[in-house]
């Protein structure tokens, strides 16, 4: 069910080095629980929607610390998850891609996924579609 239902994305991202991008994005439904194309398709098009379609066939070693973040974030996806569990999403990504990210968190949430953030980052806190927001101060809820 967690697999199915719950998708993560790790501040360290968790790829698999000697992997390719695009066997990073898969790794979940393994062992499959869809059909191959049809996972590669999918998985295709949410490299392409992260701008980082190109890189299907890297070997993630030689990605930018931004390109791993949105490698790790399809990878969280590509079950089409009910809840989104996302670390730092945004930590290794410029403005701009924080910007498109979080609208595409927004996209998601209006789909009907859950998404929880854990973030320092003030592009996160500003954004204005947050439903809600928790604080903690020393481990303690604010």
């Amino acid at each position: 069910m967690r697999r199915a239902k719950v998708g993560f994305l790790f501040q360290d991202f968790g790829l698999i080095e000697g992997m390719t991008v695009l066997d990073n994005v898969l790794l979940p439904l393994v062992p499959p629980g869809q059909a191959k194309g049809t996972a590669v398709a999918r998985a295709r098009a949410l490299l392409d929607q992260l701008g980082i379609g190109d890189l299907a066939r890297a070997n993630v070693t030689i990605l930018s610390g931004g390109e791993r973040q949105r490698v790790a974030l399809a990878r969280a996806r590509i079950a089409g998850p009910e809840v989104l569990l996302l670390d730092e999403p945004t930590a290794h990504l410029d403005t701009a891609r924080a910007e498109e990210l979080m609208s595409d968190l927004a996209r998601l949430c209006d789909e009907g996924a859950a998404i929880l953030v854990a973030s320092h980052d003030a592009r996160v806190d500003h954004t204005e579609r947050i439903d809600r927001r928790l604080d903690l101060d020393d481990g303690m809820l604010a």
